[in-house]
């Protein structure tokens, strides 16, 4: 019972892990659009390194490196937006740290 409600659990994650990082994808898109520089599009690129990633995963552990660096691709898309009158992202970001 407990390993379905992992396996459960997991899913759930990555799921969410996916659907932000999808959503960081398209504010990245967004922004530079609207004038953010993305020197090499090297903001976009660990984006689509980080889907890739999280698609691929099969651990927690794994999670919280995709997990972190996802934080501080919303925090610096953020701090852009708030620079131009929006307001911040505020991402769900799953707790894993249950299960590491």
């Amino acid at each position: 019972m407990a390993k379905k409600r992992t396996t459960a659990a997991f899913l759930k994650t990555k799921e969410l892990v996916i659907e932000n990082l999808e959503y960081l994808h398209l504010r990245v898109d967004e922004y530079t659009n609207q004038g953010m520089s993305d020197e090499s599009s090297l903001l976009y690129n660990r984006v689509i390194t980080l889907l890739e990633k999280a698609e691929e995963t099969h651990t927690f552990q794994e999670f919280e490196e995709i997990i972190s660096k996802g934080k501080q691709i919303e925090h610096h898309l953020d701090a852009w937006h708030a620079q131009n009158g929006g307001t911040s992202i505020e991402l769900k970001w799953p707790s894993i740290e249950p299960f590491l």
